[in-house]
């Protein structure tokens, strides 16, 4: 499957450039290269170009810090991001600790700041007899673009629930890892086939190796791609019939894949050998299981 393009737009230096370099790494080992400037951008690479390149991505991280809404090269970046359209649909912005702008007097800090850098740069030009100042004038019209969109670009991101670094940290970027490729999918009418996988091994009964389970089944689908075919593989808990209802409810998965071993009961009816609450053998039919899925 062809993977989408995911840019990454952040404010250098500190922590909002380590972040960025633990999304490159973690998206890197589930086979997604970030597109960022230090990795892609050769020397003497034009970073303005680079810069229009990121506004035009489908795809686009945005680590948000208070040192990023004061720099002029990611607010053109960001405005080059909101022109093209789509802005909310495109981007996945993830909030350091000292971004401040959930209410109105927060975000006027930054309204503030941006009509005095206006103010000031436009002082200094009109000092003295001063003349050939290319790329000046060019500074003082991105200065007031930024002022005069700085109050609405804030207030579409505060509306976004980013979650905090340290979520996304505990759970190694994953979560928005899958939002950008659940978005590529649908983007792009491909399917993701989502199989659960579960393995009992009740304590009173012929239990099963759930490591030797695992292995076998990761062999299994060793040759699928992972972007089209998702595994989910719970460690080892208990698998009874509420433990799969509450799975299959927390998220939609295709196929339900079980190992267990099984037979027939007095009735004649087939079941499975599940694992009651306290990790014991319970006979499971197929008409009790079919009631959970």
């Amino acid at each position: 499957m062809r993977l989408p393009e995911v840019f990454i737009s952040y404010a250098w230096q500190g922590e909002s450039e380590k972040i960025a370099v633990e999304i490159e790494k973690e998206f890197g080992g589930r086979g997604l290269e970030i597109i960022r400037d230090k990795t892609f951008l050769e020397y003497t690479g034009r970073i303005k170009a680079f810069m229009e390149k990121i506004g035009q991505g489908q795809y686009i991280i945005l680590v948000i810090s208070d040192r990023y809404l004061r720099s002029e090269n990611c607010l053109f970046e960001l405005l080059q991001i909101y022109k093209a359209g789509n802005f909310a649909k495109r981007i996945f912005p993830l909030f350091i600790d000292d971004t401040r702008i959930a209410e109105a007097e927060e975000r006027l800090v930054y309204v503030h700041y941006w009509e005095k850098r206006k103010k000031n740069l436009e002082a200094e030009i009109k000092q003295g007899d001063l003349a050939d100042l290319h790329g000046i004038y060019e500074d003082l019209d991105l200065y007031s673009d930024i002022r005069q969109h700085i109050s609405r670009l804030t207030a579409i991101l505060k509306d976004i629930n980013g979650l905090t670094i340290e979520l996304h940290r505990q759970k190694d970027y994953g979560e928005l890892y899958q939002t950008i490729m659940k978005r590529y999918r649908r983007d792009n009418g491909i399917k993701q086939i989502k199989i659960l996988a579960l393995t009992a091994s009740p304590e009173d009964g012929q239990g099963l190796n759930y490591e030797l389970e695992q292995d076998l089944l990761l062999e299994s689908f060793k040759d699928f791609d992972r972007h089209e075919v998702f595994l989910d593989m719970p460690d080892p808990v208990n698998s009874t019939l509420q433990e799969m209802a509450e799975r299959l409810n927390e998220d939609r998965h295709d196929i339900l894949l079980i190992s267990a071993h099984g037979g027939m009961n007095d009735k004649g009816e087939g079941f499975l050998s599940l694992e009651d609450d306290g990790g014991g053998e319970v006979e499971v039919t197929g008409q009790e299981l079919a009631a959970v899925l």
